[in-house]
């Protein structure tokens, strides 16, 4: 686990779609944060052990890896395809050296509108590859999502659903607490309560007031309206002690910007959430409003 002051993370993603693999590690590397979320299809031709060791060789860690899942589907045979292919990302996350492996639940389609069909879909495509990720190492983190997200990534919506499934796979199951994706729910804080130890991963980020698009248009911490310290002093309060990992899509705003100016925004941002969550969680227990 990063030391107190060690323990920002950046996500490949909050720098866009066209920011290299060795250019994003070499802006990370001198930003101050101490380590990197990556994506498996973002290596640079890397074979993953290889990718592994230039980001060992600059000092950095890996807070988590992106992405297995999409187990819902109206088709056997895609259903099957999204279980091998999620085995091969925990073999990937494996040969990277990284500890956890992010878990996307899968949507619903056009051919699939039943979300409880959907969510049965996606315990049982877990159930399939839970024993191999054991076996391999490597820890599962379930990121529910935005309900305004339900149709094209999850039908795992609320913290308390992902966690229902965590506690039918065992203790290297767990879940991602994504700002952009639980700062709604009126059950949040209970809910972090509830994980406890199952947080494996705290993604930073805010939901802007006039946001035009639910997956590319997310802001910087304080630019929105999600209340990010409380909802990290929550985390803090559970005893998680992992990486903070700034993860924002933002193609009109960050996505525009040179490396290094997202470094300096997002991490000084950071710096001030954490510090003000910190605070928080030393006082009483926090609650849903």
């Amino acid at each position: 686990m990063p030391d107190s002051d060690r323990r920002f993370s950046f996500n490949h993603a909050t720098f866009g779609p066209d920011v290299s693999f060795r250019l994003f590690l070499e802006a990370v590397s001198q930003s101050g944060a101490s380590a990197v979320g990556l994506w498996a299809d973002r290596l640079d031709g890397l074979s993953p052990r290889a990718a592994g060791e230039v980001v060992r060789s600059l000092g950095l860690e890996i807070s988590g890896v992106s992405r297995g899942g999409f187990f819902a589907s109206a088709s056997e045979r895609q259903r099957q395809d999204a279980i091998d292919h999620t085995r091969r990302q925990i073999e990937l996350t494996a040969e990277l050296q990284a500890e956890t492996l992010i878990i996307v639940p899968g949507g619903l389609s056009s051919e699939l509108r039943d979300i409880g069909s959907a969510r049965r879909m996606v315990a049982d495509g877990l159930g399939q590859v839970v024993e191999f990720a054991r076996d391999c190492g490597v820890k599962l983190a379930i990121e529910p999502f935005h309900p305004a997200l339900s149709a094209m990534r999850s039908v795992v919506n609320t913290l308390d659903l992902a966690l229902d499934l965590c506690e039918a796979c065992g203790d290297h199951v767990g879940v991602i607490t994504d700002i952009f994706h639980i700062w709604w729910d009126p059950n949040v804080y209970r809910a972090i309560e509830r994980a406890g130890s199952r947080i494996f991963g705290h993604h930073l980020c805010d939901w802007r007031l006039d946001t035009i698009d639910p997956i590319a248009d997310r802001g910087v911490m304080g630019d929105g309206v999600a209340n990010v310290s409380r909802l990290t002093a929550a985390v803090l309060q559970t005893g998680y002690d992992g990486w903070m990992e700034i993860e924002i899509f933002s193609r009109n705003d960050l996505w525009t910007m040179d490396a290094r100016a997202i470094t300096a925004l997002c991490l000084g941002r950071a710096m001030a959430c954490l510090e003000q969550a910190e605070h928080l969680s030393r006082g009483d227990r926090l609650r849903d409003a």
